[in-house]
């Protein structure tokens, strides 16, 4: 009985050694763990053109000058129109290309008003330096006429339009002429035929970046 924990000695150790083993081996396995997220990131390879998350992009405030004339009565209007809206670009100097979407406001005179719902357009040209000259097509998606003729409701109407820029510091402003049709396919109103100039603001430049569960690909 005296040399029986001499016996146990050595299983004793052996016991230790197992468990000190078996932490270290735990400690590790969990470092590793914190080391991998637990949802792997989604690669994100970037779009050739306008990338919606590496583009850059801008808000937009346009005024713009015009006349219509009535498809029937060739009575002849002048008026204005205001929209607000954003773009987005992809430049590689000395193009670039640009697409943007806006709401508008159109007025001819003081009785008749035209909400524009969801206005796009494309566009394309040559950047030099802090100058851009280029051009663009554009359909207005859903547009709500009031006033003078009764209400209708009209869209799908088709717009082109040539621009120069200037960058000026964090904005860029830029003159446009343009022509449009504009179609109604409900009320008692005929279509027109719109021709004006505009003047554009636009502020930002900044892409929107990446989500967080996105990295790019090698």
């Amino acid at each position: 009985m005296k040399n029986q924990p001499k016996r146990s000695r050595p299983l004793t150790l052996a016991c230790a050694g197992w468990l000190l083993l078996t932490a270290s081996g735990a400690s590790a396995d969990e470092a590793d763990a914190a080391r991998v997220p637990a949802h792997p990131k989604v690669l994100w390879k970037p779009f050739v053109l306008l990338d919606p998350f590496l583009a850059p992009r801008e808000a937009t405030a346009t005024a713009a000058l015009m006349s219509s004339r009535d498809a029937e009565t060739r009575e002849v209007r002048v008026g204005g129109r205001i929209g607000f809206g954003q773009t987005i670009a992809t430049v590689k100097r000395p193009l670039f290309v640009r697409a943007s979407v806006e709401e508008t406001l159109r007025f001819d005179g003081s009785d008749h008003f035209v909400l524009g719902l969801r206005y796009y357009d494309w566009g394309a040209g040559v950047r030099l330096g802090r100058f851009e000259l280029g051009a663009r097509v554009g359909l207005h998606g859903f547009d709500l006429h009031f006033g003078r003729g009764g209400f209708a409701i009209g869209g799908l109407s088709p717009q082109a339009l040539v621009s120069a820029s200037v960058q000026v510091g964090g904005a860029r402003i830029a003159l446009g002429v343009f022509t449009e049709q504009t179609w109604v396919w409900i009320g008692d109103r005929a279509t027109e035929r719109l021709a004006g100039a505009s003047l554009t603001l636009a502020w930002g430049g900044r892409a929107k970046g990446l989500p967080p569960f996105y990295r790019l690909a090698p």
